[in-house]
């Protein structure tokens, strides 16, 4: 058995140091708590779908592909049309430059997919912003408003 040593071992081999503090002992994690929104309402066509079972059959996979690219999606209207679909997905994250890049990723697959096109509104949206349109107080959650018994919002 080996000797237990007095402390944790300092910086080996030239490596930078990785710890967690700063030199007065603080910690210095770099916690954000910046939230970011991205809302897309995606509006296909599908020019040779003859009923509403061969459109489905057609949407599943656009669906199926959208979900791996990491957004949640649901069909939001045309549910009656044979060739019209409009899909809504969103995707949350810390960083506005990784939202965007996920959501260039789903037009760009979406233009190679559907040559006749497929149109895409997008918006961004911090947390920020969705707590001072609610009017509510600084430190003030979203989910307090589950918790308020029988009032709405």
């Amino acid at each position: 058995m080996r000797d237990r040593p007095e402390g944790l071992p300092g910086r080996q081999g030239g490596r930078h140091h990785r710890g967690l503090r700063d030199a007065s002992g603080r910690a210095r994690a770099g916690v954000t708590e910046h939230g970011y929104v991205c809302l897309l309402l995606i509006h296909l066509h599908f020019p040779d779908a003859t009923s509403l079972k061969a459109k489905r059959a057609e949407l599943r996979p656009v669906r199926e592909r959208i979900a791996r690219m990491g957004l949640s999606v649901s069909e939001v209207g045309h549910h009656d049309r044979w060739q019209r679909a409009t899909l809504a997905a969103s995707l949350t994250g810390g960083e506005l430059g990784r939202l965007r890049e996920s959501a260039d990723a789903v037009q760009r697959w979406l233009d190679a997919r559907f040559v006749h096109g497929a149109r895409v509104d997008g918006t961004f949206v911090s947390m920020d912003e969705l707590l001072d349109e609610r009017g509510d107080p600084p430190g003030e959650t979203v989910l307090s408003m589950w918790g308020r018994g029988s009032e709405t919002h």
